[in-house]
Order: C-alpha cells, then structure tokens, then sequence
C-alpha cells in the first residue's frame, strides 16, 4: 500500500467497519509480521493469519509491484508469510470495500 493515496485513513475506518459489522474481527493495518525484517502487511487480523494486501499502481507500467525488482521482493515476502501459515487475499484498491473482498476475508477467516 505504501504511499498510494487512494488508500486514505477513511477507507481503513470502512473496512474496519465492515469487518466488525460482521464479526469481531481484530484489523490492524500496517501489520509487522516478520521478525528481523520490515515486513509489514497493508492489513492483516493475526488472530486468524489472514493477510490483505492493497497492490497499488498494477496498472502503471512505473509501478513499484510491476517493475522486476518490486516484482522479486513481493515474492520473497509473500512466500516467508505463506511458509509461516499465513493466508494472502491480495486485492486492487477499487477492490478493497467490494462484497467480493469482504466475503473472501470472512471465508479465510473460517478456515
């Protein structure tokens, strides 16, 4: 997510939001998951090792996850977080309040 502005603090209050319509789920955004390294998580509710990452500028030939180095150490953070059991719902930021995305993280949350 980083510094993409479409991601204000407004939306992380909305999905904080939905998720608790729902459930009680404990959101945290900017989580550190990793010890040792800056790893951090758009957002993520540890209590069920579910991961949502916000995967900004996809469209953007410029784009920080397009360009090869970008590309290589999502890699290498997405596989540490799947070797240590977590689950990854990667999502667009038009994606991020969808019914869609919603229902995936409450799915992930059950398993």
């Amino acid at each position: 997510m980083g510094s993409d502005a479409s991601i204000s603090s407004g939306k992380v209050s909305l999905l904080e939001r939905a998720m608790n319509r729902i459930g009680r789920y404990d959101l945290r955004s900017e989580y550190a998951f990793y010890p040792g390294r800056n790893w951090r998580f758009d957002f993520a509710i540890p209590a069920h090792k579910v991961a949502i990452e916000v995967e900004g500028a996809v469209w953007n030939d410029n784009g920080r996850h397009t360009r090869l180095d970008g590309y290589m150490r999502d890699l290498e953070k997405y596989n540490a977080a799947a070797a240590c059991g977590w689950k990854l719902i990667r999502v667009t930021p038009t994606e991020l309040l969808s019914l869609k995305t919603i229902k995936m993280i409450v799915m992930a949350c059950q398993k």
